[in-house]
């Protein structure tokens, strides 16, 4: 979603930095249930975006964003396994 049919329209209007930051900070904010984590989740949102643009392919921001969220689950399921939630 965000890096497809928002970032791609946004970059080509306003400029690929622009249109990265905007589509960043928007994926951050999709987050704001928990707001410690917007700011690197902005972070990566920009890094997502920049790998989009370079790539010129939504696979390789695809599978970044899946490791991420492969490891974010992981670790929440050993801090629960250890008793440290």
């Amino acid at each position: 979603l965000f890096r497809s049919f928002l970032l791609t329209p946004l970059a080509r209007r306003l400029g690929a930095r622009v249109g990265v930051a905007i589509s960043a900070v928007l994926f951050g904010m999709m987050h704001i249930s928990d707001p410690q984590a917007v700011p690197p989740l902005i972070i990566l949102g920009a890094v997502l975006g920049g790998l989009r643009l370079a790539s010129g392919s939504v696979w390789p921001a695809l599978l970044l964003h899946i490791g991420n969220n492969a490891m974010a689950f992981s670790l929440l399921l050993l801090s629960m396994e250890s008793g440290a939630l």
